[in-house]
């Protein structure tokens, strides 16, 4: 009898968090985004609670999946190093445009000068918080696919996450629900913002999905090919057509979408991915090459024609260099990248150093690169997308490795999910920022994570040996719990004010759009933006928002009772709250121009 689901709360905690992923825009906001890295870190400090208590231990795929763990570390502690304040020498040695804009704040009272490789370390600590959600839910899949069963588990899991979106997006489609997000258009969004970003999440759950059917093809083939094909025609008749029929959904969902590059990807990589399927695996069932010709066929075929992957070629052929800026944002983020070539400008800091290498011809306000290469490649430089393409490899290496060696049909088949899925994101990356989204990033980790157990997964129970002394496994236990536990206040922290500068922006414009509102209220919004500060010391933006608000207080039709005294008094304290946001963001143009109009105010 095999084990249930809900037999393991932690493992089940894990699959709602990868259906939950997607669902609250996918992720994108800093305050859905807290919620899962809450959510992971909580997930693993219950784990670490049990193993204190010797009710779990570390796998073996766990432990052998340590290269991994090592680039991925490699990669914290390089964005730790963005933000931790160095001698200026050291930093315009590394970086000299980063020591040149942190040099436009200095004041030489203030002592020797300490500044960070990051042009904006708040931001980079964001993202820092991010990536260490990743990494523990690559970590918490390692701990936790403990058998086959699981493998299967969470692959439908995600699968079910995947084929969500698709009825979501598609009834969103029929109803109309999508113009929130493209006025005056029909493009399937679901739950996402951006068509792209809900393409790819549907690829990589499709790939998960064509590795759950050739799992259960089942191992090798028997001597005889009618037999074989017999049995591939069961199969096709059997129950196991439901899954069938949800990739077909989920398909149609993606070729809806009318994504040029998403349904690119996805075919291109299930063309890649399949034939070397076939190539690596040793023993391979008739069922398995008819089961990949028949995805080519019916995908490509049969569903392209029914639901219009006609109008996804047409709109390939219709894209030229006149209607698409990514081409010249890609040529002015390589003219940044070479200003940043080592250590970049931090993680997170695109959207305010771009719009100083962006040429006229580029109209448009961009807050990512529609390049994640040049993006990882500009922010965090040389050695970070280096860090990152190591991950990505080692993944591919293990799960080619796993292809050619491993005849489990669960690890072939997840494996074929990771060698698809990462080739659909690479080709995809190229045009777009799916790994600056949190769902589709966290997806990936969970499938990338996937592939290491897969593996590394033994076939036997394993041995207890390698089981810790209580002494030392509670000693582990606890500094690990203690670190989780402050990473969890530093999110719930930068979440609140992130929450509290969202709605005091939704009072400014109000106040711009010309709403009455009270000076009551405007001073309870200014006691909350304080406290948002506080939360948050380094943002510049929760500094921004509070001399905005102080601005309304003092206009003409604002807090009437004020002295002349006072109302210089106010302008002192925007002017303290500018000097600091540029201290935090020296590339922040809003803080600039907000000082020369209080300047001008003044006087």
């Amino acid at each position: 009898m095999h084990p249930r689901p809900g037999e393991d709360k932690l493992l089940l905690g894990l699959m709602a968090l990868i259906v939950w992923l997607p669902i609250p825009l996918g992720s994108n906001r800093q305050f859905y985004w807290s919620i899962s890295e809450i959510w992971i870190a909580l997930l693993l400090l219950i784990w670490m609670f049990q193993y204190a208590r010797g009710r779990r231990r570390i796998p073996e795929a766990a432990r052998r999946a340590w290269p991994a763990l090592l680039v991925l570390g490699l990669w914290l502690a390089w964005l730790v190093l963005q933000i931790v304040p160095l001698p200026v020498g050291l930093v315009e040695w590394l970086s000299p445009k980063a020591a040149w804009l942190h040099r436009l704040t200095f004041h030489p009272g203030d002592g020797p000068l300490r500044v960070t490789l990051s042009v904006e370390p708040y931001s980079t600590l964001v993202g820092l918080h991010k990536s260490i959600a990743y990494v523990l839910l690559f970590l918490l899949v390692l701990l936790l696919v403990r058998r086959f069963t699981h493998l299967r588990w969470v692959a439908m899991a995600v699968v079910a996450s995947g084929l969500l979106q698709a009825v979501l997006g598609i009834l969103g489609y029929l109803a109309g629900w999508d113009t929130m997000y493209w006025p005056g258009g029909r493009e399937l969004t679901a739950s996402f913002a951006n068509r792209n970003h809900l393409a790819n999440y549907l690829t990589l759950s499709l790939a998960v999905g064509i590795g759950l059917l050739l799992a259960q093809m089942g191992e090798g083939g028997g001597r005889d090919a009618k037999e074989n094909l017999r049995r591939a025609l069961d199969w096709i008749m059997s129950g196991r057509m439901r899954l069938r029929i949800y990739l077909l959904l989920m398909t149609a969902a993606l070729i809806m979408t009318r994504s040029r590059m998403g349904n690119t990807a996805f075919f291109v990589s299930l063309l890649i991915a399949g034939p070397l399927t076939l190539l690596l695996v040793r023993r391979k069932s008739h069922g398995m090459v008819v089961l990949l010709a028949s995805l080519v066929v019916i995908d490509v075929m049969i569903m392209g024609s029914l639901i219009g992957i006609d109008r996804v070629v047409e709109r390939l052929e219709k894209t030229s260099l006149e209607s698409e800026n990514r081409d010249e944002v890609a040529r002015d983020t390589l003219v940044y990248w070479r200003e940043h070539p080592v250590t970049g400008s931090g993680l997170g800091t695109f959207r305010t150093t771009y719009p100083r290498y962006k040429r006229g011809d580029v109209r448009a306000a961009y807050r990512q690169t529609h390049n994640d290469y040049l993006q990882f490649a500009a922010e965090t430089g040389t050695v970070g997308l280096g860090l990152i393409g190591s991950f990505v490899l080692l993944t591919l290496l293990v799960t080619l490795r796993t292809l050619r060696r491993r005849r489990m049909p669960w690890s072939l088949g997840i494996a074929f999910a990771v060698l698809m899925g990462s080739v659909a994101l690479m080709i995809h990356s190229t045009v777009e920022f799916n790994l600056q989204i949190f769902a589709n990033a966290a997806l990936y980790m969970v499938i990338a994570g996937l592939g290491w157990v897969a593996a590394h997964l033994p076939v036997a129970r394993e041995s207890r040996r390698r089981r810790h002394r209580g002494r030392r496994r509670r000693v582990v236990a606890v500094l690990s719990a203690l670190a989780i536990l402050l990473y969890q206040g530093w999110v719930a922290a930068a979440a609140t004010a992130s929450l509290i500068s969202g709605s005091n922006r939704l009072l400014l414009k109000q106040l711009a759009g010309g709403g009455e509102v009270s000076q009551a209220r405007l001073q309870r919004a200014m006691r909350r933006q304080l406290t948002a500060i506080r939360l948050a010391p380094g943002s510049a933006d929760a500094k921004l928002v509070l001399s905005r608000l102080l601005d309304w207080r003092i206009r003409p039709g604002g807090d009437t009772t004020l002295s002349g005294r006072e109302r210089e008094a106010v302008y002192q304290q925007m002017l303290y709250l500018l000097l600091g946001a540029t201290v935090d963001s020296p590339g922040l143009a809003q803080a600039w121009e907000a000082i020369a109009y209080v300047r001008h105010a003044e006087g």
